[in-house]
């Protein structure tokens, strides 16, 4: 499954307005029904985490957990990563993002 990129700040905004959210271990995850046969997914790592270097670890690892979380079709998913998401192992973040899309989108 190929996972889109939520680029604007409209398709962001939309997500967080309208979506459901669940909160799992060190992320919230936000879904909204979007374009049938696609997944998109937009990240929010904030400064909180932590510097540049662990922010953009967090998320290169979010990416790859959400590629093998396998997210249903036809959802916008935002997720929410606080800062006890850069000191979780990825079988954590696997399980948090992959529960929580189960539950989200019920």
């Amino acid at each position: 499954m190929d996972l889109v990129s939520l680029r604007t700040s409209r398709d962001f905004q939309r997500v967080l307005d309208e979506g459901r959210r669940v909160r799992r271990g060190a992320l919230t995850v936000v879904a909204a029904e979007g374009v049938p046969g696609l997944t998109r997914l937009g990240l929010v790592v904030s400064r909180k985490v932590g510097k540049a270097t662990v922010r953009n670890r967090v998320r290169r690892r979010l990416r790859h957990a959400a590629r093998q979380a396998n997210l249903p079709e036809g959802w916008d998913f935002v997720v929410v990563a606080s800062p006890r998401a850069a000191d979780a192992g990825y079988w954590e973040l696997l399980e948090w993002l992959s529960s929580g899309a189960r539950e989200a989108t019920r």
